[in-house]
């Protein structure tokens, strides 16, 4: 999913636009890796999700309910009195950075106006929710890391909030063309998608291909271009597009699964999948995480199901298996129990060490001969 600096700086937008003079009513913490911020404004209230989950980092206004736990985690209890009435005071993305950092201003111990940064990193598997004061201190995180988790930095209550390692690459909305063409083109044996995803901040594997597949129709090597101008008029449309304040939200579709996402219309993938348009960000992202949560239910309880079914199927296997046995052991128990009977009736008249008895079947009225073990007794 294309969740890259471009898209969450259209994001930052939205969110600047919609929590503009609200402030916090109620914060939850429905999961470990997740939080929802009740913001009141004059004349209503917008719910804020906040998701730190390795597979699904993101933030986005919501209109479904999810259910809250009867008893608040400790994170969710120090937002509460540290940010709760706080007034919502902007929301900053530096450079194509995929950290945005929400703003409020509260109220201390002794009733002075302070600045509280929630810094929502959207990082994959290193996504973090962390507290910042106004000394830019950190006062808790979601996941604290130590120095055995990531060398890199710690998030620990205490610390400097630091950011993560900057690349280096070049921001499309800032630099010059010329610049970011010299810097693609140094990259000359790499493909050109490949070589954009190199030279440029924030950008998704997604938007890289779309530039080439809008211009080049294929991808192809960079030191073989045959129309370098065409890579300076490309880059020069996407700029545009991305400074541009029109966005339009699409979700594309497989079938009836949700396959991707951007503030765009893509071209790249043709027929192959269609496209659903919202009028927000957050609508998409609600719609698209909402769809493919139910989907990944639905196949783990299929899985579950199916895992069941095939438990039950083989224990009845082995079961039927055992009594087929059984059933063959005493195929001729009718005949064996007239046996039984019949040298019952005549054991007084042989002795141990007899292989074979010779008995009158008062059933079928003739004599019948009975293999017997000579080891025991008639009895």
């Amino acid at each position: 999913m294309a969740l890259d600096g471009l898209f969450i700086s259209k994001l930052r937008a939205e969110l600047e636009i919609n929590l503009s003079g609200s402030r916090v009513e109620k914060i939850y913490q429905p999961s470990k890796d997740e939080l929802i911020f009740v913001m009141r404004y004059p004349g209503g209230q917008r719910r804020l999700f906040i998701s730190a989950r390795a597979d699904c980092p993101r933030i986005h206004f919501m209109t479904r309910n999810i259910e809250n736990p009867a008893k608040p985690p400790m994170f969710c209890m120090l937002l509460r009195k540290l940010l709760g009435g706080a007034r919502f005071n902007g929301v900053e993305q530096i450079g194509l950075d995929r950290i945005l950092f929400l703003k409020f201003l509260s109220k201390n111990e002794m009733g002075d106006d302070v600045e509280l940064i929630l810094a929502v990193e959207i990082m994959g598997k290193y996504s973090n929710i962390i507290l910042v004061n106004e000394n830019g201190k950190i006062v808790d995180s979601l996941k604290r890391v130590n120095e055995y988790k990531y060398s890199v930095r710690e998030v620990l209550p205490g610390n400097t909030y630091h950011l993560p390692p900057m690349q280096n690459k070049l921001n499309i909305t800032t630099s010059s063309l010329n610049d970011i063409y010299e810097r693609v083109t140094s990259f000359g044996s790499s493909m050109l998608s490949s070589a954009l995803l190199k030279s440029l901040e924030g950008v998704s594997k997604l938007f890289c291909n779309e530039l080439v597949f809008d211009f080049f129709g294929a991808d192809e090597v960079v030191s073989e271009i045959s129309q370098p101008d065409k890579l300076i008029s490309a880059l020069a449309v996407y700029k545009n597009k991305i400074l541009s304040d029109k966005i339009q939200p699409v979700i594309l579709m497989d079938k009836n699964r949700p396959k991707e996402f951007y503030f765009m219309p893509i071209k790249q993938y043709g027929s192959l999948l269609s496209q659903r348009e919202f009028n927000s960000l957050s609508e998409m992202l609600e719609s698209f995480y909402f769809e493919r949560d139910r989907l990944f239910r639905t196949k783990q309880r299929a899985h579950l199901l199916s895992k069941t079914i095939s438990t039950a199927i083989e224990h009845t296997s082995r079961r039927i298996n055992i009594q087929s046995q059984e059933l063959a052991r005493t195929e001729n128990a009718e005949e064996y129990k007239k046996y039984g009977e019949l040298i019952a009736a005549n054991a007084y008249s042989w002795q141990k060490g007899s292989s074979e008895y010779e008995v009158f079947d008062y059933y079928s009225g003739e004599n019948v001969s009975i293999k017997v073990d000579c080891s025991l007794t008639p009895m």
